[in-house]
Protein backbone atom coordinates (compact mmCIF):
# COMPACT_ATOMS: atom_id res chain seq x y z
CA UNK A 1 0.00 0.00 0.00
CA UNK A 2 1.48 3.39 -0.97
CA UNK A 3 1.46 6.37 1.35
CA UNK A 4 -1.34 7.92 -0.71
CA UNK A 5 -3.38 4.71 -0.67
CA UNK A 6 -2.90 4.48 3.09
CA UNK A 7 -4.25 7.99 3.71
CA UNK A 8 -7.20 7.53 1.36
CA UNK A 9 -8.09 4.19 2.93
CA UNK A 10 -8.16 5.78 6.37
CA UNK A 11 -10.28 8.67 5.10
CA UNK A 12 -12.72 6.14 3.65
CA UNK A 13 -12.89 4.46 7.09
CA UNK A 14 -11.17 1.36 5.75
CA UNK A 15 -8.32 -0.39 7.51
CA UNK A 16 -4.91 0.53 6.03
CA UNK A 17 -1.83 -1.67 6.28
CA UNK A 18 -0.55 0.55 9.11
CA UNK A 19 -1.46 3.76 10.90
CA UNK A 20 -0.91 6.72 8.52
CA UNK A 21 1.56 9.36 9.70
CA UNK A 22 1.47 13.12 9.18
CA UNK A 23 3.93 15.82 10.13
CA UNK A 24 3.62 19.22 8.46
CA UNK A 25 0.98 18.41 5.85
CA UNK A 26 -0.59 21.53 7.33
CA UNK A 27 0.66 24.27 9.61
CA UNK A 28 -0.92 22.94 12.78
CA UNK A 29 0.74 19.55 12.43
CA UNK A 30 4.10 21.10 11.60
CA UNK A 31 7.44 21.40 13.35
CA UNK A 32 9.08 24.66 14.39
CA UNK A 33 12.46 25.62 12.99
CA UNK A 34 14.06 25.44 16.43
CA UNK A 35 12.75 21.93 17.08
CA UNK A 36 13.76 20.88 13.57
CA UNK A 37 17.34 22.15 14.04
CA UNK A 38 17.56 20.47 17.43
CA UNK A 39 16.39 17.21 15.90
CA UNK A 40 18.98 17.43 13.12
CA UNK A 41 21.67 18.09 15.70
CA UNK A 42 20.54 15.12 17.81
CA UNK A 43 20.51 12.83 14.76
CA UNK A 44 23.85 14.27 13.56
CA UNK A 45 22.38 15.34 10.24
CA UNK A 46 24.56 18.10 8.83
CA UNK A 47 23.30 18.44 5.25
CA UNK A 48 20.35 20.39 3.88
CA UNK A 49 18.68 23.64 4.88
CA UNK A 50 16.01 24.61 7.37
CA UNK A 51 13.49 26.57 5.32
CA UNK A 52 10.87 28.44 7.32
CA UNK A 53 7.85 28.25 5.04
CA UNK A 54 5.46 29.69 7.64
CA UNK A 55 7.19 32.82 8.90
CA UNK A 56 4.42 33.66 11.37
CA UNK A 57 4.80 30.46 13.38
CA UNK A 58 8.41 29.83 12.31
CA UNK A 59 7.59 26.39 10.90
CA UNK A 60 10.09 24.36 8.86
CA UNK A 61 9.57 22.38 5.66
CA UNK A 62 10.53 18.76 6.45
CA UNK A 63 13.32 17.60 4.14
CA UNK A 64 13.32 14.25 2.36
CA UNK A 65 15.42 12.55 5.06
CA UNK A 66 12.70 13.46 7.58
CA UNK A 67 9.88 12.09 5.42
CA UNK A 68 11.82 8.85 4.91
CA UNK A 69 12.96 8.35 8.50
CA UNK A 70 9.56 8.92 10.08
CA UNK A 71 7.62 7.28 7.23
CA UNK A 72 5.43 10.32 6.55
CA UNK A 73 2.39 9.62 4.36
CA UNK A 74 0.97 13.06 3.55
CA UNK A 75 2.68 16.32 2.55
CA UNK A 76 1.82 19.98 2.10
CA UNK A 77 1.67 21.16 -1.51
CA UNK A 78 3.88 24.08 -0.43
CA UNK A 79 6.93 21.82 -0.68
CA UNK A 80 6.50 21.90 -4.46
CA UNK A 81 7.16 25.67 -4.40
CA UNK A 82 10.36 25.90 -2.35
CA UNK A 83 13.03 25.11 -4.94
CA UNK A 84 14.17 28.55 -6.11
CA UNK A 85 17.24 29.82 -4.21
CA UNK A 86 16.25 33.42 -4.91
CA UNK A 87 13.09 32.89 -2.84
CA UNK A 88 15.08 32.48 0.38
CA UNK A 89 17.43 34.55 2.52
CA UNK A 90 19.40 33.84 5.65
CA UNK A 91 17.61 34.03 8.99
CA UNK A 92 18.49 33.42 12.61
CA UNK A 93 15.86 31.65 14.69
CA UNK A 94 15.16 32.94 18.23
CA UNK A 95 17.64 30.43 19.67
CA UNK A 96 20.38 31.70 17.33
CA UNK A 97 20.38 28.69 15.01
CA UNK A 98 20.52 29.18 11.24
CA UNK A 99 17.61 28.94 8.83
CA UNK A 100 16.21 30.42 5.63
CA UNK A 101 13.15 32.67 5.51
CA UNK A 102 11.03 33.70 2.51
CA UNK A 103 12.67 36.56 0.62
CA UNK A 104 9.27 37.76 -0.63
CA UNK A 105 8.41 39.00 2.87
CA UNK A 106 9.59 42.44 3.96
CA UNK A 107 10.93 41.68 7.42
CA UNK A 108 13.28 44.10 9.17
CA UNK A 109 14.66 44.93 12.59
CA UNK A 110 12.96 47.81 14.39
CA UNK A 111 14.19 48.73 17.86
CA UNK A 112 14.12 45.50 19.90
CA UNK A 113 11.85 43.49 17.61
CA UNK A 114 11.49 42.19 14.08
CA UNK A 115 8.57 43.54 12.06
CA UNK A 116 6.90 42.57 8.79
CA UNK A 117 5.76 45.55 6.70
CA UNK A 118 3.72 45.87 3.51
CA UNK A 119 4.50 47.97 0.44
CA UNK A 120 3.22 51.08 2.25
CA UNK A 121 5.61 50.40 5.14
CA UNK A 122 2.72 49.65 7.51
CA UNK A 123 3.72 47.26 10.29
CA UNK A 124 1.43 44.24 9.99
CA UNK A 125 3.20 41.85 12.37
CA UNK A 126 5.74 42.02 15.18
CA UNK A 127 8.17 39.52 16.69
CA UNK A 128 9.64 40.82 19.99
CA UNK A 129 13.09 39.61 21.01
CA UNK A 130 11.57 37.37 23.66
CA UNK A 131 9.06 35.78 21.26
CA UNK A 132 9.23 32.67 19.09
CA UNK A 133 6.73 33.82 16.47
CA UNK A 134 5.05 36.88 14.95
CA UNK A 135 1.99 38.56 16.44
CA UNK A 136 -0.62 40.52 14.52
CA UNK A 137 -0.03 44.26 14.84
CA UNK A 138 -3.00 45.79 13.03
CA UNK A 139 -6.75 45.07 12.96
CA UNK A 140 -7.92 46.81 9.79
CA UNK A 141 -11.60 47.25 10.67
CA UNK A 142 -11.22 47.94 14.39
CA UNK A 143 -13.55 50.77 15.39
CA UNK A 144 -15.01 51.04 11.89
CA UNK A 145 -18.70 50.61 11.05
CA UNK A 146 -19.70 50.08 7.42
CA UNK A 147 -22.94 50.02 5.43
CA UNK A 148 -21.47 47.70 2.81
CA UNK A 149 -18.33 45.63 2.35
CA UNK A 150 -17.62 45.95 -1.36
CA UNK A 151 -14.05 46.94 -0.48
CA UNK A 152 -13.51 44.16 2.05
CA UNK A 153 -10.62 42.66 0.09
CA UNK A 154 -8.50 45.78 0.67
CA UNK A 155 -8.88 45.32 4.43
CA UNK A 156 -8.19 41.59 4.23
CA UNK A 157 -4.87 42.29 2.51
CA UNK A 158 -3.66 44.03 5.68
CA UNK A 159 -4.21 40.94 7.82
CA UNK A 160 -0.96 39.24 8.84
CA UNK A 161 -2.21 35.78 7.81
CA UNK A 162 -3.03 37.04 4.32
CA UNK A 163 0.07 39.13 3.70
CA UNK A 164 2.68 36.72 5.10
CA UNK A 165 2.00 34.05 2.51
CA UNK A 166 3.39 30.52 2.45
CA UNK A 167 5.26 29.43 -0.72
CA UNK A 168 2.27 27.98 -2.50
CA UNK A 169 0.42 31.33 -2.38
CA UNK A 170 3.24 33.83 -2.80
CA UNK A 171 2.49 34.57 -6.49
CA UNK A 172 -1.30 34.49 -6.27
CA UNK A 173 -1.60 38.05 -7.61
CA UNK A 174 0.68 37.37 -10.60
CA UNK A 175 -0.39 36.18 -14.08
CA UNK A 176 -0.16 32.44 -14.57
CA UNK A 177 -0.56 31.59 -10.89
CA UNK A 178 -3.30 28.98 -11.35
CA UNK A 179 -1.55 27.36 -14.29
CA UNK A 180 1.62 27.08 -12.21
CA UNK A 181 -0.38 25.75 -9.26
CA UNK A 182 -1.70 22.94 -11.45
CA UNK A 183 1.71 22.17 -12.95
CA UNK A 184 3.34 21.86 -9.52
CA UNK A 185 0.48 19.82 -8.05
CA UNK A 186 0.63 17.44 -11.03
CA UNK A 187 4.41 17.10 -10.71
CA UNK A 188 4.26 16.29 -6.98
CA UNK A 189 1.42 13.84 -7.59
CA UNK A 190 3.19 11.99 -10.40
CA UNK A 191 6.71 11.98 -8.95
CA UNK A 192 5.82 10.86 -5.41
CA UNK A 193 3.32 8.53 -3.82
CA UNK A 194 2.44 10.86 -0.94
CA UNK A 195 -1.07 12.04 -0.31
CA UNK A 196 -1.13 15.81 -0.92
CA UNK A 197 -2.84 18.43 1.19
CA UNK A 198 -3.43 22.05 0.20
CA UNK A 199 -4.08 24.71 2.82
CA UNK A 200 -6.93 27.01 1.82
CA UNK A 201 -8.25 28.25 5.15
CA UNK A 202 -11.51 30.01 4.24
CA UNK A 203 -12.02 31.05 7.86
CA UNK A 204 -15.03 33.12 8.86
CA UNK A 205 -15.06 33.33 12.66
CA UNK A 206 -11.29 33.70 12.77
CA UNK A 207 -11.26 36.27 9.99
CA UNK A 208 -13.71 38.41 11.92
CA UNK A 209 -11.18 38.42 14.76
CA UNK A 210 -8.34 39.26 12.36
CA UNK A 211 -10.29 42.23 11.02
CA UNK A 212 -11.83 43.66 14.19
CA UNK A 213 -9.79 42.09 17.03
CA UNK A 214 -11.34 39.32 19.07
CA UNK A 215 -13.06 41.41 21.73
CA UNK A 216 -14.63 43.84 19.29
CA UNK A 217 -15.76 41.14 16.88
CA UNK A 218 -17.48 39.17 19.64
CA UNK A 219 -19.25 42.33 20.81
CA UNK A 220 -20.23 43.15 17.23
CA UNK A 221 -21.81 39.71 16.78
CA UNK A 222 -24.26 40.73 19.50
CA UNK A 223 -24.62 44.50 19.05
CA UNK A 224 -24.15 44.82 15.27
CA UNK A 225 -25.29 41.44 14.00
CA UNK A 226 -26.79 42.66 10.71
CA UNK A 227 -23.55 44.46 9.85
CA UNK A 228 -21.45 41.42 10.78
CA UNK A 229 -23.63 39.13 8.66
CA UNK A 230 -23.12 41.47 5.70
CA UNK A 231 -19.37 41.26 6.27
CA UNK A 232 -19.50 37.46 6.56
CA UNK A 233 -21.57 37.19 3.36
CA UNK A 234 -18.95 39.19 1.46
CA UNK A 235 -16.17 37.17 3.05
CA UNK A 236 -17.89 33.93 2.02
CA UNK A 237 -18.28 35.25 -1.52
CA UNK A 238 -14.56 36.08 -1.71
CA UNK A 239 -13.64 32.62 -0.41
CA UNK A 240 -15.94 30.90 -2.92
CA UNK A 241 -14.52 32.80 -5.90
CA UNK A 242 -10.98 31.84 -4.92
CA UNK A 243 -11.91 28.27 -4.04
CA UNK A 244 -13.56 27.65 -7.42
CA UNK A 245 -10.37 28.59 -9.26
CA UNK A 246 -8.18 26.57 -6.90
CA UNK A 247 -10.30 23.44 -7.25
CA UNK A 248 -10.22 23.72 -11.03
CA UNK A 249 -6.43 23.97 -10.89
CA UNK A 250 -5.50 21.18 -8.47
CA UNK A 251 -8.15 18.53 -8.99
CA UNK A 252 -7.45 15.60 -9.29
CA UNK A 253 -3.87 15.89 -8.01
CA UNK A 254 -4.62 17.03 -4.45
CA UNK A 255 -6.48 14.63 -2.17
CA UNK A 256 -7.19 16.89 0.84
CA UNK A 257 -8.00 20.57 1.11
CA UNK A 258 -7.50 22.06 4.53
CA UNK A 259 -9.95 24.62 5.88
CA UNK A 260 -9.54 26.33 9.22
CA UNK A 261 -11.67 28.19 11.72
CA UNK A 262 -10.61 28.22 15.37
CA UNK A 263 -13.88 27.92 17.24
CA UNK A 264 -12.74 26.73 20.65
CA UNK A 265 -11.04 27.63 23.88
CA UNK A 266 -9.53 24.99 26.15
CA UNK A 267 -12.76 24.99 28.14
CA UNK A 268 -15.21 24.77 25.25
CA UNK A 269 -16.68 26.79 22.35
CA UNK A 270 -15.93 30.52 22.01
CA UNK A 271 -19.54 31.16 21.01
CA UNK A 272 -22.77 29.35 21.77
CA UNK A 273 -23.81 26.42 19.57
CA UNK A 274 -26.96 28.40 18.73
CA UNK A 275 -24.95 31.35 17.43
CA UNK A 276 -22.72 29.00 15.43
CA UNK A 277 -25.74 27.31 13.83
CA UNK A 278 -27.45 30.60 13.01
CA UNK A 279 -24.51 32.65 11.73
CA UNK A 280 -21.57 30.47 10.75
CA UNK A 281 -22.84 26.99 9.87
CA UNK A 282 -24.81 28.01 6.72
CA UNK A 283 -21.80 29.92 5.37
CA UNK A 284 -19.34 27.17 6.24
CA UNK A 285 -21.63 24.72 4.47
CA UNK A 286 -21.59 26.77 1.26
CA UNK A 287 -17.79 26.69 1.22
CA UNK A 288 -17.30 23.04 2.10
CA UNK A 289 -20.06 21.80 -0.21
CA UNK A 290 -18.36 23.47 -3.17
CA UNK A 291 -15.53 21.01 -2.62
CA UNK A 292 -17.81 18.02 -2.04
CA UNK A 293 -20.06 18.77 -5.01
CA UNK A 294 -17.30 19.39 -7.54
CA UNK A 295 -14.34 17.17 -6.63
CA UNK A 296 -13.32 13.89 -4.97
CA UNK A 297 -11.19 15.81 -2.48
CA UNK A 298 -11.60 15.47 1.27
CA UNK A 299 -12.17 18.52 3.45
CA UNK A 300 -10.08 18.74 6.61
CA UNK A 301 -11.39 21.35 9.05
CA UNK A 302 -8.83 22.51 11.57
CA UNK A 303 -10.09 24.13 14.76
CA UNK A 304 -7.89 25.02 17.72
CA UNK A 305 -9.10 24.68 21.28
CA UNK A 306 -11.77 22.34 22.53
CA UNK A 307 -14.94 23.32 20.72
CA UNK A 308 -16.90 20.36 22.12
CA UNK A 309 -19.43 20.90 19.33
CA UNK A 310 -20.54 17.27 19.11
CA UNK A 311 -21.35 17.30 22.80
CA UNK A 312 -23.97 19.91 22.07
CA UNK A 313 -25.52 18.08 19.17
CA UNK A 314 -23.72 19.87 16.34
CA UNK A 315 -23.73 17.25 13.57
Amino acid sequence: MTARDRIIAALKHKEPDKVPVDCAAMRSSGITGIAYNNLKKFLRIKHGETKIYDAIQQLAVPEQWYLDKFKIDVVDLSRAFIGSKSDWRNWLLPDGSAAKIPAWLKIKKQKNEKVCVNDNDEVLAKMPESSYYFDQAIWPLKGIHKENFDDLKSYMDKVMWVYMKTPVWKDINKPGFYKNLRVNAKKLFEETDYAIMLEFGASLFEFGQYLYRTDEFLINLINSRIEMEKMLDKLTEIHLVGLERVLEAVSPYVQIIQMGDDLGMQSGPMISPAMYREIFLPRHKKIYMMVKDNTDMYVLLHSCGRPALLKYGMR
